[in-house]
């Protein structure tokens, strides 16, 4: 990924052409005179055109990168960012300078930035020194990328993304998604929550399998089905994910319950620690039959703790959990147990058909490839829906096919499961500045929501918008957001007339951008569990619970490298909450 590379060519060609503002062009001349700018600039600018094409031809399929490779690309890609520390470090005292509003105090903080001009000039003498050693380094080990195709010409690989009319609907918020080898278990889940007569009492059904199997669509059909609304007196689904707080669940979980029956929320919710919203929630729910979903829980203590708030009250209450985890589903009986299956080869093939192809029928020709890639999805329905997405926007040939068909990089991660492999495919295949907008998104907590006005308000900020003639750069954002929507890479929500409203992120996509971002260097989610911070990391994300700070959602501060401190570029303060509006 050239990434970093290209923002910081950006930067020096601010420097090199001077800026619209004539005392900060005078006062950067003067700082970086003499520091050989451009010939920053020219290395960066060979190293980032090389990365580029390492990058396209990764998407390509056509090379495989070895660990030299891999050595390089990360060596560039450090130096890059210490080169941008720099420039941001001294633009800002540039900056700070011109602000001064008199002669007075501009002729005070000259001998200041003066003084600087020295200290830059030593660590940009020390970074292009270190420029020139990986050049060197690159030409005495030769590290030259070895093609298995010589005489493949690089169309782009469906970078330009601009092909969206295949965009992706979340199973969860849009009713008439077209699901695929589901039926019988829906059927068994409206029985157990609707049979009433049988089993008055208060009942908890789990529904376990990995992630990918499609535990969560399979229970939003079931949940908003006219059987089960028509059910119940009241109704809430709640996201527990690796990382919660009982009390804050609980408050949750009380507002979406009077939520469903239009009644206003209890004063002082929002205050009330876990003793007290337990009390709200049973007499709430004392003489209500009622149907909870709680989603993606990880521990039984999670199950445990909730399970005092909701009253057996043999209305005919109903719970359903899903889970990753066999032996905590398996406590609830036997009979209370959906285990997932892998679709079967007939289903896989109708799902990713219906992806891939916009008349949902394969062509002949290529039905030996698409049966092969369906294979190796093992029956997973997000690795399907994927890979289908990824494939509706390539050339309809055999040719462009079988290239990705005989791809080397579906199983050469050792540190990612099969289904991460097959994700890794389709983020090979993204465009280099499309990779970042989708790590970004990683250290947004796991299943939230966030508004697309707020997501590129963030990408423009960050500067990971490319500029195209006639556009905006919200309006190119926005286009890069429908692109990884139809990849499959981010999920729409609420999508009246195909106008994406808010966007989320798979939990197993999110794993997987959590770890290529931290083997990159580019983000770090710090939740609590970790005892050391990644200091090399350019993006950093926390969460209120983990540092004593009020109801923060965003702080952009700007990070300087060099004396042991941290080297983030912005740091993000994420509260607890499912949804960022923005």
């Amino acid at each position: 990924m050239d990434t970093a590379v290209r923002f910081v060519i950006k930067k020096l060609a601010e420097i090199v052409e001077g800026f619209a503002n004539e005392g900060l062009k005078e006062a950067a001349s003067s700082l970086f005179q003499g520091l050989q700018i451009e010939e920053i600039q020219l290395e960066l600018e060979s190293m980032g055109s090389f990365l580029k094409d390492a990058d396209r031809r990764k998407r390509r399929k056509i090379s495989n990168d070895g660990e030299g490779m891999r050595t390089f690309e990360r060596q560039v890609r450090e130096v890059a960012y210490k080169v941008e520390d720099i420039i941001d470090k001294y633009m800002y005292h540039i900056a700070e300078q011109d602000t001064g509003e008199g002669l007075v105090e501009r002729a005070i903080s000259l001998p200041k930035l003066y003084s600087y001009k020295h200290q830059i000039a030593s660590e940009l003498q020390a970074v292009k020194s270190e420029i020139q050693g990986i050049s060197k380094r690159y030409k005495r080990y030769d590290l030259t990328e070895k093609r298995s195709t010589s005489n493949t010409n690089d169309d782009g690989g469906g970078g330009g993304g601009e092909n969206w009319q295949h965009l992706r609907q979340h199973a969860r918020l849009i009713p008439d998604v077209e699901i695929v080898g589901i039926e019988e278990d829906k059927k068994f889940l409206i029985k157990r929550l609707t049979e009433l007569d049988q089993v008055p009492e208060r009942v908890v059904l789990s529904v376990v399998g990995m992630g990918g199997l499609g535990k969560t669509t399979l229970v939003t059909k079931v949940y908003n089905s006219p059987e089960v609304e028509n059910h119940f007196d009241c109704h809430a689904w709640i996201t527990v994910s690796q990382t919660y707080k009982v009390d804050k669940l609980l408050r949750n979980l009380m507002k979406e319950l009077c939520k469903s029956t239009k009644e206003p929320i209890p004063n002082g919710v929002a205050e009330m620690d876990y003793i007290e919203i337990s009390e709200v929630l049973i007499s709430y729910l004392r003489k209500k039959r009622y149907v909870i979903v709680l989603d993606d829980v990880w521990e039984a203590i999670v199950w445990n703790d909730i399970q005092l708030a909701l009253p057996n009250n043999r209305c005919g209450s109903r719970v359903i959990i899903t889970t990753r985890m066999d032996d905590f589903a398996s406590s609830f009986g036997v009979e209370n147990v959906l285990r997932l299956r892998h679709l079967g080869n007939d289903d896989a093939f109708v799902l990713f058909c219906s992806k891939a192809f916009s008349n949902k029928s394969c062509p002949s020709h290529l039905k030996p490839y698409v049966e092969s890639l369906v294979k190796k999805c093992e029956g997973l329905p997000l690795a399907i829906v994927t890979i289908g997405g990824l494939m509706s926007m390539k050339e309809k040939s055999s040719l462009e096919w079988s290239m990705l068909v005989l791809a080397g990089s579906w199983g050469n991660n050792k540190d990612l499961g099969g289904l991460k492999n097959v994700l890794l495919l389709s983020f090979n295949d993204l465009p280099y500045n499309l990779k970042c907008c989708f790590l970004y998104y990683s250290l947004f907590p796991e299943d939230c929501l966030i508004r697309q006005k707020r997501l590129i308000r963030l990408w423009v900020a960050q500067g990971f918008i490319q500029e195209r003639r006639g556009q905006t750069l919200e309006e190119v954002a926005a286009d890069y957001i429908k692109d990884l929507v139809c990849r499959g890479m981010l999920q729409r929500v609420e999508s009246p007339l195909l106008i994406i409203k808010k966007v989320r992120m798979h939990d197993v996509l999110r794993e997987l951008a959590i770890s290529i971002g931290h083997e990159e260097n580019f983000c770090y989610i710090n939740d609590g569990k970790e005892e050391t911070l990644n200091r090399k990391a350019r993006y950093l994300s926390m969460s209120n619970s983990v540092v004593n700070v009020g109801p923060i959602l965003f702080l952009g501060c700007t990070g300087y490298c060099g004396d042991g401190k941290p080297e983030q570029q912005s740091c993000i303060l994420m509260e607890e909450q499912q949804q960022y509006e923005g």
